[in-house]
């Protein structure tokens, strides 16, 4: 099984970079591909992740799934 994460933002991350060097691009990023208009962040993912990390999730083995704020359908 895997989780396909998306974009998220976190203090000193890729994101919380991008957003410091370059707004503009970053906002632009929000805007047109999260159809959410929002950046996840880890408080919000890791829950679900810890979940996943569970024996009891084994009937999921060979999934994919994605954790990316829609993002992929933006594509």
């Amino acid at each position: 099984m895997a989780l396909s994460i998306g974009a998220y933002w976190e203090k000193g991350n890729a994101m919380d970079r991008l957003k410091r060097k370059k707004p503009a691009f970053y906002n632009d990023f929000i805007e047109k591909r999260l159809p959410r208009k929002k950046m996840a962040t880890t408080e919000e993912i890791i829950p679900f992740i810890s979940h996943f990390c569970m024996i009891d999730t084994s009937i999921l083995s060979g999934s994919i799934i994605p954790m990316d704020g829609a993002e992929n359908i933006s594509l």
